[in-house]
């Protein structure tokens, strides 16, 4: 199931959703707040973990002292990333 933003919240360990159109609502725990490189199940996770120990490097000074808010930031970032066909990222190892 794939999410429109409004449709969910980024918490510590994964994310609450909601589906409107069939009323559905719940909350995945995906851990990627701790979850180390070698962990990552999948691109997706590799970007979000990427990003976020980048981000953790450079939030002061983007004034996102909330661990929150950077892992709402990543989640963003890797979604809008692994989503868009033009960049046709593929899983390497």
């Amino acid at each position: 199931m794939r999410l429109k933003r409004e449709n969910w919240d980024r918490t510590l360990i994964g994310y609450a959703w909601r589906d409107d159109d069939h009323g559905n609502r719940g909350h995945t725990v995906d851990n990627l707040n701790k979850k180390q490189m070698s962990e990552a199940e999948n691109i997706y996770e590799k970007i979000f973990i990427l990003m976020r120990d980048e981000v953790a490097d450079t939030c002061q000074s983007l004034m996102m002292g909330n661990e929150i808010d950077r892992l709402t930031l990543c989640q963003v970032l890797a979604g809008l990333l692994t989503q868009n066909s033009e960049l046709k990222l593929k899983e390497v190892d």
